[in-house]
């Protein structure tokens, strides 16, 4: 890793478009601005995945997930590959920290030495239980044997949060793919860069290009196309509690079996097992402070203390 150095914000090119099937595709959908937090400055236009767009990702995911040998492939190879996702991202430390930062209310310095890296240790930490994960052999008469066995969902759509863009990504990407799953994700629009590089690594890294998908854009075009698409298999969603009930009741997603996941607590509800839900909504945590703490340091370290970097 680099030194950490601070750097000029309008010197750093943002590439545009979605990434579907290791090519990047420029979005045809609906269009918006993205604006430096730091300064309310338009840094770009960009225009969203339309639902044809999902379309075309969902079924590039689905090919590749019946095609590929990546979920037959021996666990250590495949944990193999995603290590080198893992040293390919804090290789491009630099490069991802300013792409994050940028557009995002995370600063350089905190990019740099904490969420980049906190990555690629998530890529490492799935990819050393891919081959931990293990079946039973069940009781049964000397006639039989019965037993069961773990198998990956098939294709996961993932919708993650802006706050801290990188990691929240990663979280959905890398058990997804560790367990063998063809994956499309649709990040925070406003800070997708840093994703969609890290997404491009995957690929160089040795993951098939058609297992792992990301589309930018609006949650109401994007993300609810997504969502309720009938060939995705499981749902892990970040955001607010209003996305997040709009979700649960569209056509198609009500029906899966679902995972309620909130901030400091777990709760699951069961459903048709054809189909998962695993969603992380609302749920901030207050903070108090004494009378006599210091303001400055009150200001620093709450907003890393109340369960949210927002």
């Amino acid at each position: 890793m680099s030194t950490l150095e601070s750097f000029d914000p309008d010197t750093i090119r943002l590439t545009s478009g979605c990434l579907i099937n290791g090519q990047r595709v420029a979005g045809d959908g609906g269009t918006y601005e993205v604006r430096r937090p730091s300064d309310e400055y338009l840094v770009a236009e960009e225009r969203s995945a339309s639902a044809a767009m999902v379309d075309a990702a969902v079924d590039v995911a689905r090919r590749a997930f019946r095609q590929s040998r990546w979920r037959s492939m021996p666990p250590r190879e495949r944990a193999a590959v995603m290590l080198r996702w893992a040293d390919l991202i804090v290789q491009h430390t630099q490069e991802l920290a300013r792409l994050e930062s940028v557009v995002s209310t995370r600063t350089i310095s905190v990019t740099q030495t904490r969420d980049v890296l906190r990555a690629a240790d998530i890529i490492r930490y799935y990819a050393e239980l891919i081959d931990k994960v293990e079946g039973q052999v069940l009781a049964s008469s000397d006639a039989a044997l019965s037993m069961t066995l773990r198998e990956p969902h098939g294709v996961v759509a993932a919708i993650s949060h802006w706050n801290v863009p990188l990691v929240l990504a990663t979280i959905k990407l890398a058990p997804a793919l560790a367990a063998g799953n063809a994956i499309v994700l649709k990040p925070g629009e406003n800070t997708c860069y840093a994703i969609l590089r890290a997404a491009e690594l995957a690929v160089e890294a040795g993951i098939p290009a058609g297992q792992i998908g990301v589309l930018p854009g609006l949650g109401a075009e994007t993300g609810d196309a997504l969502v309720k698409h009938p060939d995705v298999d499981y749902v892990t969603f970040t955001g607010s509690t209003e996305t997040g009930a709009r979700g649960r009741g569209q056509r198609g997603v009500a029906r899966r079996q679902t995972g309620l996941a909130r901030t400091g607590r777990q709760e699951s509800e069961s459903g048709s097992a054809r189909r998962g839900q695993t969603r992380d909504a609302g749920a901030i945590g207050r903070c108090r402070h004494h009378p006599e703490c210091r303001a400055d340091l009150l200001c620093r370290h709450a907003p890393d203390r109340r369960g949210a970097n927002c």
